[in-house]
């Protein structure tokens, strides 16, 4: 098969979910093992925090970095070359026996796969213009149906006997090399009228001279800081503080459930991105405020899967808002959501771990709620300043 033709033969969306499954593959498996591999290194709660927020720090130099040189030297270049900073991390963490060398590996992935999702979402956003929520969704299930597969695969492994925590980092690397390769084959084929010109390239604070822009950017802070904060202390709160460990990777999985069944939903079904992204919030400060108050383990397992579904989409309708924001500068806006994200993802497992040492998990979640709705109002706030401005234009 020519050069040619194999590139007609992997076009982006094609290749794209497969790289999110593997990553949310690595995600849910990490949330499973965290407790296990803390046991190892000998850490605390907030120890735990600490090596599930090293992954997220990475995202946030990472997508800032890797963003606006996706958009001088090309998306694809940006995606081997993150890809292959995954798979390397991976294979430090898997031969890590101590907390530091783990945090660098770990380091290492999220800043490969962070940018990895920011340079394929802002290369869809080019591509497809209004379609692109309609793919990011799509990948966006495969993630979730990684994180789902991952906890089940990896405990019936470890329970079995056939491997250990380090299970998830070995066989996650491998497919992150191997991905990589195949990207060197995919067609990235982006309009003119989306490539970049000299003229166009924008400093950091014109992104954020847009109140909008700005509120959006806090808004994913928040959400992401919320699925991180959440989905990893989980295992935790179904062993610890509910004493049911028989129920501990399913409850990872339900949350995983619910995300994977509203990303499906909303990749088949046009939402107007504001409207899921209010009421996603909204809900989701009801169910951690659920499972902040319940007793049972089978409620809490419903508020887990309600959880999921409520944050599901909200990722690639925010990624997809800043896309849109700054057209010419797609790669640029989403690496700087992404960093946002990445603080998020690095700053709110820690604070889970502090309040979970301190005043325990129940706690922990009635704030993540409060963040919730936190996040709500700014996302409503920006929602009235683009109508205001779509009013003025028209």
């Amino acid at each position: 098969m020519s050069k040619r033709s194999l590139r007609s033969f992997i076009p982006l969306p094609l290749l794209m979910p497969f790289m999110s499954f593997i990553i949310g593959f690595e995600t849910g498996g990490f949330q499973l093992v965290l407790r296990g591999m803390s046991s190892d290194f000998a850490v605390t709660a907030l120890g735990s925090g600490i090596l599930a927020a090293a992954q997220y720090a990475g995202f946030i130099v990472s997508p800032f970095v890797f963003g606006s040189l996706s958009d001088k030297i090309g998306k694809k270049r940006v995606i081997i070359i993150s890809g292959s900073l995954a798979a390397l991390g991976c294979a430090v963490s898997a031969v890590s026996h101590s907390m530091a060398p783990f945090i660098i590996g770990s380091f290492f992935t999220g800043s490969g796969y962070s940018a990895v999702e920011s340079a394929e979402a802002a290369a869809l956003s080019d591509m497809y213009g209004e379609k692109s929520s309609h793919y990011l969704c799509i990948a966006e299930f495969l993630f979730s149906v990684g994180a789902i597969v991952a906890p089940l695969v990896t405990e019936a492994g470890i329970s079995g006997g056939l491997w250990n925590w380090r299970f998830v980092f070995t066989f996650c690397g491998a497919v992150f090399a191997v991905i990589s390769c195949l990207y060197a084959a995919a067609r990235i084929v982006v309009p003119v009228s989306s490539r970049p010109s000299a003229r166009e390239k924008m400093p950091v604070w014109r992104y954020f001279a847009s109140a909008a822009f700005a509120f959006l950017f806090v808004s994913i802070f928040f959400e992401c800081g919320l699925e991180q904060g959440f989905s990893y202390f989980i295992e935790s709160h179904f062993s610890k503080t509910l004493l049911r460990p028989d129920l501990s990777a399913y409850s990872v999985s339900a949350y995983w459930v619910g995300m994977a069944s509203f990303r499906l939903l909303y990749s088949v079904v046009r939402v107007k991105p504001y409207r899921a992204l209010l009421s996603g919030l909204a809900v989701a400060c009801a169910a951690l405020l659920g499972m902040a108050v319940s007793n049972s383990a089978y409620v809490s397992l419903a508020m887990c899967v309600l959880t999921g579904m409520a944050l599901g989409p909200l990722w690639a309708m925010l990624i997809d808002l800043a896309a849109k924001q700054f057209p010419e500068n797609s790669g640029g806006a989403v690496g700087l959501f992404s960093s946002g994200c990445g603080i998020g993802g690095a700053v709110f497992p820690i604070i889970t771990g502090l309040l979970s040492d301190g005043a325990g998990l129940r706690t922990a979640f009635a704030v993540l709620a409060a963040v919730a709705a936190a996040a709500w109002c700014l996302s409503l706030a920006a929602y009235r300043i683009n109508n205001r401005k779509a009013r003025e234009r028209s």
